[in-house]
């Protein structure tokens, strides 16, 4: 069993699901409780490997790299854990940072429209 912020995570079994309490108060903390629900109808079970097992780290590809930081994510993503991750990535990674829930695409499409956009234009432009 894993506990974020008190809340349980899952506990036990081969799935996890995300129940609606804890993404809105971990995940979804940005949102209105009408959009909240609208979007818990829609979770499904997910394997508990996707977050248990190790990944193979083979490094970044050779092209442009944006990282978007959410400030507000409570969930499995601490700001500091982000913090971590955008610097493994190395040297080259725009990192933007929002005061977003975990899921800025729900909270702010408009933002984070610009931001791919302006990714890629980089590409296109060095192209």
């Amino acid at each position: 069993m894993r506990a974020v912020s008190g809340v349980v995570l899952w506990s036990g079994g081969a799935e996890f699901t995300l129940s609606s309490r804890m993404a809105a108060r971990t995940m979804l903390n940005g949102l209105e409780p009408k959009r909240v629900r609208e979007i818990c109808a829609r979770f499904t079970a997910e394997s508990r490997s996707f977050v248990l097992e190790p990944l193979q780290w083979n490094g970044r590809p050779p092209a442009p790299c944006t990282y978007i930081r959410c400030f507000r994510d409570r969930g499995a993503l601490s700001p500091s854990d982000q913090e971590h991750m955008a610097a493994r990535l190395g040297e080259g990674v725009r990192i933007v940072s929002l005061d977003t829930c975990h899921y800025p695409m729900l909270e702010r499409p408009d933002q984070v429209g610009s931001i791919l956009n302006e990714t890629g234009n980089n590409v296109t432009q060095r192209a």
